[in-house]
């Protein structure tokens, strides 16, 4: 332990700057570690568990992204910060307002940022197609969503999100639509094409916020809105939530992009969430949570870790970087411990989440849990497949590449310790 604490020490002797942000960062996170049984309304916001969890992912990832800033080399760095700013300022104001007019608002003012990050810095000429696949998808289905609120607001004299969800509405247009606009920044299978794309062209720093915070954003709308929806054919929906888990869990095996890997495995981790969100319990309400957590700390680090194979390979392609043990073996270790996390191997977060999402499965019905099992052996054997063909392959190169830098081990121990050690959090039972 003692050694660890020199090493971490170590990885941050650096600017002072670097220090200051690392010390908030540990700050932040430590009051993940206390017990959130709290409801707090106050003027125009909303504070509860799960806004703070999530507004603390928010902070983590946002301090992270920033202090990859300090050793980037490019003439906009000034831009760059200010718009890491203002986008962390979006998304923790969606986490607290209590009006679901004004979380609409912030809901889509963040495309604003995201498309930049993705037109601005992207890798190559389709990056603009992959901008205009998100904003297709995302307001094609806002504008029915936006109608369907004025609706509720017309019938029930109000928008706060506490007192809806005490209302009962039949599920009908207006809660469909109020779903289908969730369901695209979450991503469930069907809407979830516009979200490959522009992880492929996104830089790194977008497809950390995509991965870890935007898709949670989706997920903490479900949690507000579904409480007021009455789902009379819930078992139709969560069977083809689970069939399109599957579908995208096989579409991953035959992708060689190591984004695109990624990016669906990711598809087929929310297919759960979505499920334990459908069976609508406290409980299950509490493993989605946990489930979002996990899944945003573990594929924003997946994300990095892809950008530091493909500055060193200059590929993605999971058939020319095969073999990355024999070349980069400090690399390969990283690779095995964000994979044992993705796996929901102990002592993981991730395996804290998938037995609670597991344990409302069994309480729903016996064929629902047996489809959840299933699920959940796909994406340990995805994460399986990935370290294993990616390190333990034949080397197609034959030359020594340099190893991992000190930036790139902080930002890696900045995502595997969370992921290790929120699960000390007994009080989240």
């Amino acid at each position: 332990m003692m050694k660890l604490g020199v090493l971490f020490l170590i990885l941050l002797m650096n600017t002072g700057l670097e220090q200051f942000l690392i010390m908030i960062l540990i700050m932040n996170f430590m009051v993940i570690l206390l017990n959130y049984s709290f409801n707090l309304i106050y003027m125009g916001f909303l504070v509860d568990e799960f806004s703070v969890i999530l507004m603390l992912l928010t902070l983590w990832l946002s301090f992270m992204i920033l202090i990859m800033v300090f050793n980037f080399k490019f003439m906009s760095k000034f831009f760059y910060e200010k718009l890491v700013f203002f986008m962390a300022i979006i998304l923790v104001m969606s986490f607290v307002l209590k009006n679901l007019i004004f979380f609409y608002i912030t809901f889509e003012l963040i495309l604003l940022p995201v498309t930049i990050m993705i037109t601005h810095w992207g890798l190559n000429p389709y990056r603009l197609q992959a901008g205009i696949y998100m904003l297709f998808y995302t307001v094609s289905v806002s504008l029915p969503m936006i109608l369907s609120m004025f609706l509720i607001y017309f019938n029930c004299g109000t928008l706060i999100m506490i007192l809806i969800s005490y209302l009962k509405i039949e599920f009908n247009l207006i809660s469909l639509f109020l779903i289908m606009g969730m369901s695209v920044k979450f991503p469930i299978y069907i809407l979830h094409l516009w979200l490959p794309k522009a992880h492929v062209q996104a830089p790194v720093f977008g497809s950390m916020i995509l991965a870890g915070i935007l898709l949670k954003l989706g997920g903490y709308g479900f949690l507000r809105i579904l409480p007021m929806i009455l789902f009379f054919n819930s078992v139709f929906l969560i069977l083809m939530t689970i069939w399109g888990g599957f579908l995208t869990a096989f579409l991953s095996f035959r992708q060689t992009d190591l984004k695109m890997l990624v990016a669906y495995s990711s598809i087929g981790h929310m297919a759960m969430v979505y499920v334990n969100l459908i069976m609508f319990s406290s409980f299950s309400f509490k493993g989605s949570l946990s489930m979002m957590l996990a899944h945003g700390l573990c594929s924003s680090g997946m994300f990095f870790m892809v950008d530091v194979v493909y500055s060193r390979m200059h590929s993605r392609c999971l058939v020319l970087i095969s073999g990355m043990f024999l070349v980069i073996p400090s690399l390969s270790l990283c690779w095995f411990l964000l994979s044992i996390c993705n796996m929901a191997a102990p002592p993981s977060f991730s395996l804290y989440a998938e037995i609670i999402l597991l344990t409302c499965g069994v309480w729903h019905s016996k064929w629902t849990i047996m489809v959840m099992v299933l699920l959940s052996f796909w994406g340990a054997i995805f994460s399986l497949y990935l370290f294993l063909y990616s390190n333990h392959s034949y080397s197609s190169s034959t030359i020594s590449i340099c190893g991992v830098t000190k930036m790139e081990y902080l930002i890696l121990i900045l995502h595997w310790i969370p992921l290790n050690l929120v699960i000390l959090n007994t009080m989240m039972i």
